[in-house]
Formats: C-alpha cells, structure tokens, sequence
C-alpha cells in the first residue's frame, strides 16, 4: 500500500468517525423528553409515590414504573415540579389539559369522562376502593354507612361512589377543612366516620397506627393507568409496548408489588 493511499483511508476514517459521533450527540440532544406529573416536592401518596423536599423528583412504586416503562421505550423524561394549579377539578389530568405535561401517573382509574379528555395506557395495577375507621368503631360494613359523615377526594371515583350510594350521608372532602389538615387526622378526631379511598393507600395508613382498621370489603375494581395527552399518540403507543414487554417478563409485577403488601 502506498503512502498517499495510506494518508487517503486516515482522512476517509477520521471523517466517518467524526461524522458518527456528531450524528450520536445529535440524536441524544434531540431526543424527546416526556414532561411527566405526579405532585409537587413536599407531597405523598405512599406506596405510590413521595417527593422529598429538596429531592429532584419523587421516588415511589409510580415513579419506578414510569421510569423504566420511558427507559425502555426511549424516552428521556423530567418531572413537573412548578405547576402553579388555582382549579378545583382534578390536578392529574389538569396538567395534561393545560399543556403542562405530557403525561401523568397518580393511580388514575380509567373512567369514561377522564377518557373524554385524555388518552389512557394499559393498565398497569387493579386496586378497589375500601373504608378506613377508628378501630373501635361500630362500623364494620357499607351497611354502617348511612347516616354517616364519609371522606372521599371530589376529583376521585370514591366521591362519585359515596354520592351515587349514600344520598342520605354527610359526603365530605378537603374544602370542607383546613388545607394542612389530612382526612386520617380528621378520623382521630372524630371530625369524620368514614375515610373512602384506594385500598393499596388506605393499608398504608393503618399499618402505621393501630387505632385504624381497614374494612374487608372493595367496593369497585380501579385499574389504574397512565394518562397521555390525546395529541401524544406516538407516545402512547410507545408506552403500551413498553408495559406490554414488562408484563411479559413478569418485571411488570416486580415493580408494583409494593401496591399489594
């Protein structure tokens, strides 16, 4: 081989080097960064999520999840942390709405209105709601319920639920207290009877404090699902592959395990 011969492959490698690793830095720069919402920092709703204040983002089974369902679809992603919310409606698909996320994951049960605002994954868990008391009190069924004073969030299905079969309860929820004031609290205080909400959540609360119980009874199936913009279809497609690859290999039960302890 000739020299000059020699010299030309060295300019001709030494060009395509560089040109694949300009292309390389290229395709990480622009590749796309999935705005996601669960909270702000200072929030919880263990096990599925908590956002430390002072942490970068929440950790949680939720957070996991979306995590690994974007690594595997190729998404980079950054989580809404300064989302200045002044409605009362729901703040998980409010987001999405007024374009401040691309998506959301919060143990959002799908329902028919939310699908009229945005597009919903598969569902990635199945939780029910269920009743949380005083462990002394008399209430030991739904039947205990009438007449009674219940909390349920007005933005979730248990509102709804509470409303639809107990017409004649004092149906209640965070408007009608101070803001810093959580409805566990309000039962020790006897301020309420009855808490309503996802089983998985509610578990969490009584297996810290003995002076709750929770009821033996789920009072509807809650599959829970992410929550896409509708003009993200790209992106859902992308994420139902994803959770269908998990459920698969059974990482998808590994992740949300923590929902059923």
């Amino acid at each position: 081989m000739n020299l000059k011969y020699l010299k030309l492959n060295r300019i001709i490698f030494a060009f395509l080097g560089l040109f694949f690793l300009t292309s390389f830095n290229i395709g990480n720069e622009n590749k796309e960064k999935v705005r996601i919402f669960v909270s702000w920092p200072g929030a919880e709703f263990l096990p599925a999520y908590e956002w430390k204040i002072g942490e970068q983002k929440p950790i949680g089974i939720e957070p996991a999840l979306i995590e690994r369902i974007l690594e595997i679809a190729g998404y980079d992603y950054v989580y809404v942390d300064n989302y200045n919310y002044v409605k009362d409606g729901d703040v998980r698909i409010d987001a999405i709405l007024d374009g401040v996320a691309d998506i959301s994951i919060r143990s959002i049960t799908i329902t028919k209105e939310r699908l009229e605002k945005v597009n919903f994954s598969h569902p990635y868990f199945t939780d029910g709601l269920s009743a949380m008391t005083l462990a002394e009190s008399q209430i030991t069924s739904k039947r205990d319920f009438n007449n009674k004073s219940i909390y349920a969030d007005n933005f979730t299905t248990a509102y709804i639920w509470a409303k639809d079969n107990f017409p004649e309860s004092r149906i209640v929820s965070s408007e009608n207290f101070l803001f810093y004031e959580r409805p566990e609290d309000r039962l020790l205080l006897e301020q309420i009877d009855v808490y309503l909400a996802d089983m998985s959540y509610l578990r969490n609360i009584a297996n810290k404090n003995n002076r709750f119980k929770i009821l033996d009874e789920k009072y509807s199936n809650e599959p829970f699902a992410i929550a896409v913009d509708k003009n993200k279809s790209k992106l859902l497609e992308d994420i139902n592959i994803a959770i269908e690859q998990l459920s698969d290999s059974g990482e998808l039960q590994e992740l949300i395990k923590g929902f059923e302890n």
